[in-house]
Order: structure tokens, then C-alpha cells, then sequence
């Protein structure tokens, strides 16, 4: 899909596109996929995952991804909750920190761009920066 959509996102309703990405225990980031804010976590997570490639039993993601093969904590009213532990915790800071590098250090917020395209693009420029630094070490 390459038009914006309306959307809901960790920060309520959104209007445009969001980000999905699988980040490596280096924090870089090793395939994405920018799509309407209306595309179902769980579809993208699974055209994102290759089980050929990702050993699934090792993926960890949020809830937002949960029925998609990943390891992620269980939501509070879960009827058979699954084990979480510190540790997953800790490798899920990793994802965070790289998400958030993209937001603050590579400015990625995506305003005023019309496209798919010119989002698709400056997201690809964002993506590059981000795992340039980590492989020189920025």
C-alpha cells in the first residue's frame, strides 16, 4: 500500500505511515518496512520475519506482535500468560534505543513529506546513518 492511512499507534490515532523493523543484538537495523498506519502489526511482522534466516524462537518483539511466532510479554488480561524474563527485557532495550536514535539523533518524524516514496526515501537515509554509526562505532 502506498497511501497514507489512518492508524493507531503507541501513541494513539495516527494519520500516515508507521515504521516496522527487525533489529539485530548489534542494534542495527537489518530489514524494514515503512506502511500505512492502518496495516495490522501481526501482517507485517510475519512478511518481515524469515523463518529461514530468523530462528523464531529467539525474535523477540512488544505485544503488538504477539500471535506472529515471537517471543513478547503477554497483555495483562492474558488467559495463559507466557514467560517473560529481565533479560528479554534488556534485549528489547536494544530495539528501543534504536528506534530512538532514529527519532532524536537522525531526526526521523516524517512531516510534510506527500508520498509513500519520499517517506520510503528519507527513511532509507535515516536507516543507512543509523547502522553507519553503530558500524564505525558513533
Amino acid at each position: 500500500m502506498t497511501e497514507a492511512a489512518r492508524g493507531f499507534s503507541t501513541l494513539g490515532p495516527v494519520y500516515g505511515f508507521k515504521l516496522h523493523a527487525v533489529v539485530n543484538s548489534a542494534s542495527m537495523i537489518a530489514r524494514f518496512a515503512v506502511v500505512a498506519a492502518n496495516e495490522a502489526d501481526v501482517t507485517v511482522a510475519r512478511a518481515l520475519l524469515n523463518p529461514s534466516q530468523d530462528d523464531l524462537e529467539r525474535v523477540l518483539g512488544d505485544r503488538a506482535y504477539l500471535r506472529c511466532g515471537v517471543w513478547a510479554p503477554s497483555r495483562s488480561n492474558a488467559q495463559r500468560p507466557n514467560s517473560w524474563t529481565a533479560s528479554m527485557d534488556a534485549v528489547r532495550k536494544l530495539v528501543e534505543t534504536a528506534f530512538s536514535s532514529l527519532v532524536r539523533s537522525k531526526s526521523l518524524v516524517l512531516k510534510q513529506l506527500n508520498s509513500f516514496w519520499s517517506v520510503r526515501a528519507s527513511v532509507c537515509r535515516k536507516v543507512a546513518a543509523h547502522n553507519l554509526g553503530l558500524w564505525l562505532g558513533l
